[in-house]
C-alpha cells in the first residue's frame, strides 16, 4: 500500500513572523513633534487654578465660623479668600502649565504624562495600549489609558503616590485632563481613534 504524502494547510504569516512589540520608555518630556500634539491651555489653566483655590478657601472659612469668634472668623475668611484665589490658585494654574504637552501622537504610538510633576513623560506603541475611555470626575473629563503592562510608567514614590490618587479618583493611574487641554475633547478621541487605526478600543 502507497502512501501519500501529508500536505499541511500554509499558515498564516503571523504565526511565521515573530511579531515584537516596541518597548515602552520614558522622558522628561513630551516631544512636540509628533503628527498631534495637546498642549495645556494657559487661559484654561488659570480658570481651573482659580475655581480650585476659590473652593478650597470656601471650605476653609466655613471651618473659621465654627471654630472662632464672628471678628477672627471674618478676618480669617477674607485672609483665605486672597491666600486661596490668588496663591493657591495661581500656583495651581502654573503647576497645570509647566512641562511641555500634555499629549502628543501619531501612527506609531502615543506619549501621555506618567506624572505631573515634576513631569515625567511615557511613550507606549499602539499594540502596548488595551484602550483608552473618557471619565468624568468632578467638572474635569479625564481621559484614562489602560496599557497591557501594568508596571508602566512607574517608578519612584512620588509616581506612586500620584498613581494611587489617580486610581482612587478614576480607577487608573495614567490620565490626562481634558480640563486644561488646547483642543477640544472630540478632536482628542476622533484624533486618537485616527492614529491609532483600530489597533485599540476608544471609548468616548
Amino acid at each position: 500500500m502507497t502512501e501519500h504524502p501529508v500536505h499541511e494547510a500554509p499558515r498564516p504569516e503571523w504565526h511565521q513572523t515573530a511579531f515584537t512589540v516596541p518597548p515602552a520608555h520614558q522622558a522628561d518630556r513630551i516631544p512636540d513633534t509628533l503628527a498631534y500634539v495637546v498642549r495645556p491651555s494657559p487661559a484654561r489653566a488659570i480658570g481651573a487654578g482659580l475655581g480650585f483655590g476659590f473652593a478650597w478657601s470656601v471650605l476653609m472659612s466655613v471651618a473659621w465660623w465654627f471654630r472662632l469668634d464672628a471678628p477672627d472668623a471674618a478676618l480669617a475668611t477674607a485672609l483665605t479668600l486672597v491666600f486661596g484665589v490668588v496663591l493657591f490658585g495661581g500656583f495651581m494654574a502654573l503647576f497645570m502649565t509647566i512641562g511641555g504637552p500634555l499629549l502628543a501622537c501619531d501612527e506609531h504610538g502615543v506619549w501621555l504624562r506618567s506624572r505631573k510633576f515634576p513631569v515625567r513623560a511615557l511613550w507606549l506603541p499602539w499594540e502596548a495600549v488595551r484602550g483608552m475611555r473618557l471619565k468624568r470626575w468632578g467638572g474635569d473629563r479625564a481621559l484614562c489609558v489602560e496599557p497591557f503592562d501594568s508596571h508602566a510608567g512607574r517608578g519612584g514614590a512620588l509616581t506612586a503616590l500620584e498613581h494611587a490618587q489617580s486610581r482612587l479618583m478614576v480607577g487608573t493611574r495614567l490620565t490626562m485632563s481634558t480640563l486644561i487641554a488646547d483642543r477640544p475633547t472630540p478632536e482628542l478621541i476622533a484624533a486618537i481613534a485616527h492614529y491609532s487605526r483600530g489597533r485599540i478600543h476608544v471609548q468616548g
